[in-house]
């Protein structure tokens, strides 16, 4: 398969000026050494994908956003389609509009601030990836740690860092914060039960699984 979208960084950016204008510090050097840090990343992986709380698993499932996820059912190949990052990220705008009244001009920024920090975001993200092509977890582990060792979700075919979904994710958290603040509580309506909350102190998004 071939990979995604190699040329994005070609793309002209709406309100950065270039896809290198925030340019992120390289990644970990890559080593196969059992005492390099980039091993000890890996082995990390390794071991939590191994023993993945209920709440992970939850978090993640809420947080898988591949479009277009292949499935091989003995000789049997199709695709499940699912909403994509973008579209999380859109959504959770319209929530936050609904949650907190916003009357069509307020929204329409919203959704303007959000699209715009998500493609922005994307253009920058695919910039550094195909700048470091950093190996996927999966097939470093395969091939360093365990050939029988399988993610929880299934990788997509573009290289590792930087995370796309925590590039675009952390864009549309400041965007929103920077207009609804910081304090805003969202109760995502899907089958997951997961509170959303982004904290615009340390630019993290933080997930409490709620038993209703």
């Amino acid at each position: 398969m071939d990979a995604v979208e190699p040329h994005w960084n070609e793309i002209r950016t709406f309100v950065i000026d270039s896809a290198q204008q925030f340019r992120p510090v390289p990644p970990t050097a890559f080593s196969t050494d059992k005492n390099s840090q980039f091993y000890k990343e890996a082995f990390l992986v390794y071991e939590t994908g191994k023993n993945l709380t209920e709440e992970q698993r939850a978090i993640a499932s809420f947080w898988d956003c591949n479009p277009f996820v292949m499935n091989v059912k003995g000789h049997v190949m199709f695709a499940t389609k699912k909403i994509s990052p973008g579209g999380h990220g859109i959504n959770i705008t319209r929530l936050a509009c609904t949650m907190t009244k916003a009357d069509m001009a307020r929204s329409a920024e919203a959704y303007v601030r959000v699209a715009l920090s998500l493609f922005d975001g994307f253009v920058s993200c695919w910039d550094e990836k195909y700048r470091s092509k950093l190996v996927r977890p999966e097939t470093y582990i395969n091939q360093n740690i365990s050939e029988d060792w399988a993610p929880l979700l299934q990788t997509p075919p573009f290289p590792e860092y930087t995370s796309g979904h925590s590039v675009i994710s952390t864009s549309a958290a400041t965007a929103l914060t920077g207009l609804f603040g910081d304090n805003l509580h969202l109760l995502i309506p899907r089958k997951l039960n997961l509170e959303w909350r982004h904290e615009v102190s340390n630019r993290s998004c933080r997930h409490r699984k709620k038993r209703l």
